[in-house]
């Protein structure tokens, strides 16, 4: 996979005959159905590209492969006009022995009787199954036969329908008899497209890829992969740090446009014609908003053949192109001329609506793609509302076209700092900030002149790694602002908690007093600063009322649905509700995807890949981490890029896999200052990786003083667990027991009861944490806890107990992804390792030779060796090349 945002090479199925996905369910019911003797026939019914012959032909080939006889014919409109047209390779002269069948065409009685011949031949004397490919579209004759045929049990017939098409006479009669099976063929799921992709592009493909050719395609299989192959010729579907994005929209080929363009010529009435023009240029649009009658008589039309889709969800009848495609095609079509008057009708009918309410988008919109420009004023109320739909693209667009008169409008620091804001969701920071400076120097109101400078401060800290700057920013804003206190406070609460900084993000929160509020804003302040300190009770309860604020009906715009989700799946982690946090981390990143919001994602997909990592999932995380990575990149966030590589980091070393441990940690810029937690946990954990352990319990131990000296209760005691994983929890216990009793945390609780049982050699103290841990979803803690168990049983001579505690230890294991931690080491061996020959064994396992492991250990080599012997002979290995393998717990 190419790095650097240079395009990978593709894998070949990418331009060849793309891998089958998804669709088991489908598959099997079919499947079923054909092995059924009753079955006479089974019938794919789809839209065109829905994949209805691939789906076919899959079917098929699993038929064959059962030993059932098959065979294929493709019908098709031109075809159609010649007698047996589609059936002629079927029923080829010298089957069966039989001469040349052109002769009794005319005399259909022969000709069925040649026809059950040919088939029984081809049979062998067993049913064939027949995928007829587009039934409709065969000639008269081919139906009659082919009915015959399926009626006296000849053939199972097998066959294409395309939505919208009527399924000859002749086999309208297999559903009375319950003889038939109708399949509807869907579209591709999300999902089943991400498989899709990955499969075909040969690597990891981000969330936000597969979110914007999902939109553009619809899960229509055939315009995913023409919109693929478009987007791979013109460089638009590149490679950036192992993970394929997509720089700009998608463009289909050629060929896509071609098939899109035929279907759309079936249409040749002009009036229905002029409906599709208006709904390509100005679409959505509601029923009423067409200018007559005769346009709603077109639209019903244009429904009926699947070219429109009415919706009615809203309480009122919208109108739109069933499919983004049509769009494009119908738009590359249209002259310029006439696409300006369209778009000018539509919005002088929208202007002139009764009760004087103007939609500003929509007409403003209109109006720049008509002519380039538009009243300021209006772009400005037009911006706004693109804003608050979080529409970013949109408020560009049109912010940026009255950017120049700003400076003598009114309201010109609103439009700059919306065209500010825009940018710097879209990924281009300088410009951002250079808008946004710009904007501070202009005449603002109090409110536009605090959200101002929280734009700039964000642009700073998040976007360019510079929070000092950000900071003084804020605190400037609050002395000539002195009536903005609380959303300047509240922007700087949020700087100072990504800083690791929450006892001054909680001091930020309290220095606005009882006059705070208890909004949206508030709660993303307050949220993560409560979950750090250990007060995860009140950290839940808040982010629980906050998402149930977004979604009532005063909940605040300038927030997306995903914010506050992102904050409940915080809380709810650092609260040990595992589960639940996955879930809100979950509907946060599909809700940031759904809406094409690149940042959000990228915040959510971090949100989610540490949850993943916190429940023991690793793969998971590394693979999100990765995309994380990726997309931050791509869009100029340098700190949540960092801070992915740090989770990329750890997630690797969890897996064991140093070699992309150490490629992640080398991408991380030096520090500029003190090493944040996550950086200190993944340095740590790349040192025991590497078989480090001394360094990465001497790093813990640092960083989890630090955090406990900024106000991070749970991130220190997360730091101190680690000490106890890597085999010190005798350090460990005494600082977890006192960050237990000083917050609220039960997953603080339970890392301090895990700490304090191995310390004591308590089995039944540590079963009990196994316990908390499983029940809480972090089921690698729990199988170390029960892999510890199994260890601390067997040395008070308990085997019995130990064997049953390493069955529970290799059951929790097999549930975490492939995760090869030092706490799972040597679980299964008959002698366990000394915390010595543990150590020594993970650097000769991570490739170290004894000179080096006896530098670092300030041992002599024989020393090294003896130990390694000891280690061997425990572990039944007789050389460095099985050691790796029994080190890890069996799966």
């Amino acid at each position: 996979m190419a790095r650097g945002g240079q395009p990978a090479r593709a894998s070949a199925t990418a331009v060849g005959r793309w891998p089958f996905v998804g669709r088991t369910s489908i598959l099997d019911s079919i499947g079923e159905a054909l092995g059924a003797g009753h079955t006479a026939a089974v019938l794919l019914y789809g839209q065109s590209g829905v994949g209805k012959t691939r789906l076919g032909n899959e079917c098929a080939d699993r038929a064959a492969a059962a030993g059932h006889p098959v065979a294929r014919v493709s019908a098709n409109r031109s075809l159609a006009q010649i007698p047996l047209g589609a059936l002629v390779a079927l029923l080829a002269p010298g089957r069966a022995g039989e001469a040349d069948p052109s002769g009794i065409t005319d005399d259909f009685v022969k000709l069925y009787g040649y026809a059950r011949r040919v088939i029984s031949a081809l049979g062998d004397g067993r049913r064939l199954v027949l995928l007829v490919d587009d039934l409709p579209a065969l000639d008269s004759l081919s139906v009659a036969l082919l009915a015959q045929l399926v009626e006296a049990g000849a053939v199972l017939l097998l066959a294409t329908v395309r939505d919208g098409e009527a399924v000859p006479d002749a086999f309208l009669g297999l559903w009375s008899g319950d003889r038939a099976l109708r399949v509807d063929v869907p579209l591709l799921r999300r999902g089943e497209c991400h498989a899709l992709l990955g499969a075909v592009l040969g690597g990891t493909v981000s969330a936000s890829c597969v979110a914007g050719l999902y939109r553009a395609s619809r899960g229509n299989a055939l315009h995913l992969r023409e919109l693929v192959l478009g987007a791979r010729a013109d460089g638009s579907l590149a490679a950036v740090n192992g993970a394929w994005r997509l720089t700009r929209p998608p463009a289909a080929t050629v060929a896509l446009r071609d098939l899109l363009t035929i279907r759309l010529e079936t249409v040749t009435d002009p009036a229905e014609r002029a409906v599709l023009e208006r709904l390509a240029l100005c679409h959505p649009l509601a029923v009423d908003e067409f200018p007559d009658e005769a346009d709603r008589r077109s639209l019903a039309r244009l429904d009926e053949i699947g070219l429109v889709r009415l919706d009615e969800s809203g309480g009122r009848m919208v109108a739109e192109l069933s499919h983004p495609q049509y769009a494009e095609v119908v738009r590359g079509g249209l002259s310029r001329l006439r696409a300006r008057a369209l778009l000018l009708e539509q919005a002088e009918l929208a202007d002139r609506r009764p009760g004087g309410n103007v939609d500003a988008l929509r007409v403003a919109s209109w109006r720049l793609a008509a002519t380039g420009t538009a009243d300021p004023g209006l772009l400005l109320r037009a911006a706004r509302l693109a804003r608050m739909a979080h529409d970013f693209p949109a408020v560009q667009r049109l912010a940026g076209a009255a950017a120049g008169a700003a400076t003598t409008m009114s309201g010109g620091a609103e439009l700059l700092l919306l065209l500010g804001e825009a940018q710097g969701e879209l990924g281009q920071p300088d410009e951002a900030l250079s808008t946004l400076t710009r904007a501070a120097g202009l005449p603002a109101a109090p409110p536009v002149a605090a959200r101002l400078a929280v734009a700039r401060a964000m642009i700073l800290g998040y976007h360019c790694g510079r929070p000092d700057d950000a900071l003084a920013v804020l605190r400037a804003a609050r002395r000539a602002l002195p009536g903005q206190d609380e959303v300047l406070a509240y922007a700087a609460a949020g700087l100072f908690g990504d800083a690791d900084e929450t006892a001054a993000a909680l001091a930020e929160l309290d220095s606005v007093g009882p006059r705070a509020g208890r909004g949206t804003d508030w709660a993303m302040a307050v949220v993560p600063a409560l979950a750090t300190a250990g007060r995860t009770d009140e950290a839940v309860a808040v982010a629980a009322d906050a998402v149930a604020e977004w979604h009532g009906p005063g909940r605040g715009a300038a927030r997306h649905a995903s914010e506050p989700l992102m904050a409940q799946a915080l809380a709810l982690s650092e609260d040990g509700r595992l589960d639940e946090a996955v879930a809100a981390a979950r509907r946060a990143l599909a809700q940031a995807l759904d809406d094409g919001l690149d940042r959000s994602a990228c915040a959510a997909g971090s949100r989610l890949a540490g949850v993943y990592l916190l429940a023991g999932r690793p793969r998971s995380a590394f693979r999100l981490y990765r995309d994380v990575v990726s997309g931050a990149r791509s869009y100029g966030l340098d700190s949540q890029r960092q801070l992915a590589l740090c989770g990329l980091t750890v997630a690797a070393a969890w897996l064991g896999d140093v070699a992309a441990a150490r490629a992640a940690w080398t991408e991380l810029p030096p520090a500029a200052g003190p090493a944040g937690a996550w950086r200190v946990v993944a340095d740590a954990w790349l040192s025991a990786a590497e078989g480090d352990l001394r360094t990465a319990i001497g790093l813990l131990e640092a960083g989890g003083d630090e955090a406990r000296r900024r106000g991070q209760s749970t991130v220190a005691a997360a730091l101190w667990h680690d000490v106890a994983r890597l085999g010190r929890p005798d350090r460990a216990a005494p600082h977890l027991v006192e960050l237990a009793a000083a917050g609220r945390s039960p997953l603080v609780t339970a890392r301090a009861a895990h700490a304090t049982a191995r310390v004591e050699r308590d089995v039944a103290g540590l079963v009990e944490t196994v316990n908390a841990f499983d029940g809480m979803g972090a089921v690698l803690f729990a199988a170390e806890v029960a892999a510890d168990a199994a260890r601390t049983a067997r040395a008070a001579g308990s085997p019995r107990k130990a064997a049953a505690l390493l069955a529970r230890a290799t059951a929790l294991s097999r549930r975490c992804e492939g995760a090869c931690t030092p706490a799972l080491l040597a679980a299964g061996s008959v002698e366990p390792l000394t915390a010595r020959e543990r150590e020594i064994a993970m650097m000769a396992a991570a490739g170290l030779p004894s000179r080096d492991i006896a530098e670092r250990l300030v041992l002599s080599v024989r020393t090294v060796d003896n130990h390694l012997r000891a280690g061997y002979q425990k572990l039944g290995v007789s050389s460095r090349v099985e050691l790796r393998a029994a080190l890890q717990l069996a799966k």
